[in-house]
């Protein structure tokens, strides 16, 4: 069976002094992934921009400021190292 992994709670979402987005949420000790886009209908995955892969952190910060928006964050296990 597959374990069923909780989707990331307590998201908040703020402006810093520079301006830039912040994102933080329950950190769980899961694998996350950022993803932006500025449709919030766009085809996810695929038309959603990939920010980061982030292992164990409930925090980000996106460096480019945008004048709107919208962000998925993703939790899983960490991945398996694929060899080539």
């Amino acid at each position: 069976t597959t374990a069923v992994i909780a989707a990331p709670s307590n998201f908040h979402i703020g402006i810093t002094d520079s301006g830039q987005t912040e994102l933080t949420w329950n950190n769980l000790g899961l694998f996350y992934r950022i993803y932006k886009s500025p449709d919030p209908y766009a085809d996810f995955p695929d038309e959603w921009i990939l920010l980061d892969s982030l292992l164990a952190q409930g925090v980000f910060i996106d460096t480019v400021i945008s004048s709107k928006s919208f962000y998925r964050i993703t939790a899983g296990t960490i991945p398996e190292h694929q060899e080539n």
